[in-house]
């Protein structure tokens, strides 16, 4: 197993909440309404993920604003890819640089745990993002950027998990494997 933690790759912040788009129904408060998990599409027949995202929503200290999955053909690999987008529900709990250290810190607690996993070609990816919160009342379907309350702009947390295998099968069986450890250690965390 692989484990990074990376800079920040976006131009733009992300934002929490979110409205729906086009390509996207928009944020789901599952730590406050944990049923809305059947109402996010990117779960639809990945158990794995919905898994991680309702432990993580019911059993710890995060909350989850977005995720997504897939996979990817290569000429000799298979892909199997997610990512779950983290935040603390306390939502000050997010701004500046405690919550910048706060976020450090369970990045390094995975590394001493995780280091020596050698099961295979599974990476997992740890992003800090800027993260501009908003008003959690305020969101409404189409809202534009400027019709939405900004609290603060502070920080969140994206984990990216990849399994690469020469069959759909192992891929998958590695992304698995990142999933579970990811899960197991962010809900005993």
């Amino acid at each position: 197993m692989q484990i990074y933690l990376k800079p920040y790759p976006y131009r733009t912040n992300c934002n929490v909440p979110y409205p729906p788009r086009e390509d996207d129904k928009g944020f789901f408060n599952i730590k406050k309404y944990p049923g809305l998990i059947k109402k996010v599409p990117e779960l639809a027949e990945w158990p794995d993920l919905a898994n991680c995202i309702e432990q993580i929503n019911e059993d710890s200290i995060f909350a989850t604003y977005g995720c997504d999955r897939g996979t990817e053909q290569l000429p000799d690999l298979q892909l199997v890819w997610s990512f779950v987008n983290l935040y603390f529900p306390e939502v000050l709990d997010n701004d500046g640089a405690k919550a910048e250290g706060r976020y450090n810190e369970i990045v390094g607690n995975f590394l001493m745990e995780y280091a020596r996993d050698t099961y295979g070609n599974t990476n997992i990816e740890f992003i800090m993002n800027p993260t501009n919160y908003h008003d959690f009342d305020k969101i409404k379907k189409g809202a534009t950027p400027s019709e939405r309350t900004l609290l603060f702009i502070g920080w969140s947390l994206n984990i990216k998990i990849l399994g690469v295998g020469p069959t759909s099968e192992e891929a998958r069986d590695l992304w698995k494997h990142g999933i579970e450890r990811t899960t197991e250690f962010l809900v005993g965390y």
